[in-house]
């Protein structure tokens, strides 16, 4: 059970960690990937709907909506601790909240705004219908809602950190990684499971910039993040491909045999949680393993990715009545508009926010 080889030590904070970028980078395109896609999916329920509708895009639709939000809070639990680490909660709370919440503001307000009026989530998505409550229950976050729920983690991170260290009398850095990690994989779909009973239990829509039910549902990954950096060396050895592909591979199987033959909601969730979790673990490690030497386009890339995931969905609603009079295939439509906006938001990065102090801080609460 005793391994000789220490992992609870979080190491050199100053270190680069290029295939996590790479993978945060990945996740922001798969966000793209996946609103594209429920313009074309059978689903039909998004903002907009392309009239040639398929299957395919419904199935790639779930694929996707498996693993982003899990991988996204994971990570951005890892990097919290990292600058915690470095640099003091004070100073990594300020540094996160300027990097979130000025863009958020700024986007909310402007471009998600003028998204709402084009074509809504709702019925009440104007704001001229009623500003005060377009103000206060989030009618303007969008797909923002994640960077409002990251400042509240950021914000009581340091007493999820503070918890995570009284775990040191478990001697975690002792314990064999194989059993280690099967626990954490056991565990993480019960306490998944309980923060999504405590949100259908409480409010579960959006007050100002928080979206509360999403705030409980991706607590567990945020906290497993967090646990991760404290146990890099836990955490590397997961993301290595001898140790997810055969834990994914036993996650679909297991999914695919309850949904088939099982009707109860608990046994159900548990399955779904266990394949959410591998699925995250796999895309995080392959990414990880594609960009962990330093390179120039990858981070041109990681650096662009933040301005991208801020734009691309205003730019994809606002471009849509375009494809409406093209009338091309659904297919040739989808790779047409998702190039569109991934250029239009990587180039827009590159040479108007990186140029532009002023929109260096509005886009990604950086002033230089």
């Amino acid at each position: 059970m005793v391994e000789s080889k220490k992992y609870n030590n979080p190491g050199n904070t100053t270190e680069r960690y290029h295939g996590l970028d790479l993978a945060r980078a990945f996740l922001m395109i798969s966000v793209l990937l996946y609103h594209s896609s429920l313009i074309f999916s059978t689903e039909g329920n998004w903002r907009v709907s392309y009239f040639e509708q398929e299957f395919s895009f419904k199935i790639l639709a779930t694929i996707l909506d498996f693993y982003i939000m899990p991988a996204f809070f994971i990570l951005s639990g890892f990097f919290f601790y990292l600058v915690y680490s470095r640099d003091g909660f004070k100073n990594a709370f300020k540094s996160r909240f300027v990097r979130l919440f000025i863009p958020l503001i700024f986007i909310g307000f402007t471009l998600n705004t003028t998204m709402n009026w084009i074509a809504p989530a709702s019925d009440t998505n104007h704001l001229s219908d009623d500003p005060l409550g377009y103000i206060f229950f989030g009618k303007w976050l969008g797909h923002l809602w994640f960077l409002g729920n990251l400042i509240i983690y950021n914000a009581l991170s340091f007493l999820f950190i503070w918890a995570i260290d009284r775990l040191k009398f478990l001697k975690l850095e002792q314990w064999n990684k194989a059993l280690l990690m099967s626990l954490i994989a056991l565990f993480i779909p019960i306490l998944f499971m309980a923060c999504v009973f405590i949100a259908l239990q409480t409010y579960k829509d959006n007050f100002l910039f928080i979206s509360f039910f999403n705030l409980f549902k991706n607590l567990p990954y945020y906290l497993l993040g967090l646990f991760f950096f404290r146990y890099k060396d836990l955490f590397f050895w997961a993301l290595k491909p001898k140790i997810f592909l055969p834990w994914v591979a036993f996650a679909i199987t297991a999914y695919l045999v309850v949904i088939q033959k099982y009707d109860a909601v608990i046994i159900y969730n548990y399955f779904y949680a266990t394949l959410v979790f591998s699925l995250s673990i796999t895309v995080i490690g392959i990414m990880n393993k594609v960009g962990n030497k330093e390179n120039a386009a990858v981070k041109t890339f990681s650096n662009a990715s933040y301005s991208i995931y801020l734009l691309h969905q205003p730019i994809l609603i606002m471009i849509f009545p375009l494809f409406i009079i093209l009338s091309m295939s659904s297919y040739l439509s989808f790779i047409t508009i998702v190039a569109i906006v991934f250029l239009t938001t990587f180039f827009f990065h590159q040479y108007c926010v990186k140029n532009s102090k002023i929109l260096s801080l509005l886009m990604n609460g950086v002033y230089k």
